[in-house]
């Protein structure tokens, strides 16, 4: 929500499950890991978060955006992070240590009301091999 909490539902049965709080700001994207058992948050707050989903409790802080972030991926393997953000990189971490082990930067200009501004990196995807980005305007 717009002032940084996470709400777990069961769509199964439409049950609530369990808040995540921390962020101090809107959070604007969110990843399970492959297996389910985490969960990473990306905020307005620019901080990455990574959660227990079991137990609710804050795991890992990921600190490096300068800006808002707008996208989280885990790996196929759950071995490694990627997010992105207004400021316009792209960033794989590791998830082991929170280490930046790349980083890349998404170029793009949005137009809106005649007036043109950065826009930021919104969706990633893995595929078999490199990672790529999407720039979304």
């Amino acid at each position: 929500d717009v002032e940084g909490n996470v709400y777990l539902w069961d769509l199964v049965i439409g049950q609530f499950i369990q808040s995540l709080t921390g962020h101090s700001a809107s959070v604007n994207a969110i990843a399970f890991s492959p297996e389910g058992k985490r969960l990473a948050t990306g905020s307005s707050d620019t901080g990455v978060y990574l959660w227990e989903v079991s137990s609710a409790q804050l795991i890992q802080r990921i600190e490096g955006h300068s800006d808002s972030v707008s996208a989280v991926k885990f790996s196929p393997n759950g071995e490694l992070l990627a997010t992105a953000s207004w400021d316009q990189t792209v960033r794989l971490w590791r998830m082991s240590s929170g280490e930046e082990v790349q980083r890349a930067y998404a170029y793009g200009i949005c137009n809106y009301n005649n007036k043109s501004s950065p826009c930021p990196a919104t969706r990633i995807m893995w595929p078999p091999s490199p990672l790529v980005q999407t720039v979304n305007c």
